[in-house]
């Protein structure tokens, strides 16, 4: 099971980059999602946690949107939303860029997941899954999608939204490749961290 930790460095109360070493060291992947940042500031922010990250292998280290400006194509590892790898495909180069990195797409429907398969994506992230407070008002997708999304792609399937210690085992019984996780890796106290990822990993699959 894989633990990746979306960022949002606006809920820190601490020091963003030191929580990002003690983050690093307990999940397994880190998507930097700061969508609010010109893309040269988020460059420089990507290379200092892409250096965190680097410390605490095996985890992985994600851009969003943007790359991280000094790697190549084939060494890109970077996440978008649906719309982004969508639009894409009306542009040779962008097509070429979303077939030649390792992209992960955001996506909220059967529909969305199965075209961002044809577009290239090596995996999808669904959701919201259960209520959360990152979208308040939305409406929650359910682990029914999950649990549709795995059967149909051939791609890992990963969930993000209101996912806990305590309900983690309804998507996990989907045979989901994992869950994604923001506020409270964001917010918790430091020395809890390590405890809250290891929670969401002790569920038992049916």
């Amino acid at each position: 099971m894989i633990v990746c930790c979306v960022t949002d460095r606006k809920l820190c109360t601490d020091d963003f980059l030191t929580r990002m070493d003690k983050i690093a060291s307990s999940v397994d992947a880190v998507i930097l999602r700061e969508k609010d940042l010109p893309e040269a500031e988020y460059q420089e922010l990507a290379r200092d946690v892409k250096r965190i990250v680097a410390k605490h292998p095996p985890c992985e280290f994600l851009t969003h949107t943007y790359s991280d400006g000094e790697s190549s194509v084939r060494d890109t590892k970077i996440h978008v939303s649906f719309e982004t790898i969508r639009d894409a495909q009306g542009s040779d180069l962008a097509s070429l860029f979303y077939k030649e990195a390792r992209v992960g797409v955001s996506v909220h429907s059967m529909k969305e997941a199965q075209l961002a398969e044809d577009y290239g994506a090596g995996y999808v992230i669904v959701g919201n899954v259960f209520e959360t407070s990152c979208k308040p008002g939305v409406k929650p997708c359910g682990v029914k999608l999950v649990k549709k999304a795995v059967k149909a792609l051939d791609i890992p399937v990963y969930a993000i939204g209101g996912i806990t210690p305590e309900n983690v085992k309804e998507v996990m019984d989907c045979y989901a490749q994992g869950v994604c996780v923001r506020s409270p890796l964001m917010t918790m106290p430091l020395e809890e961290i390590p405890k809250y990822v290891r929670a969401l990993k002790s569920y038992e699959r049916d």
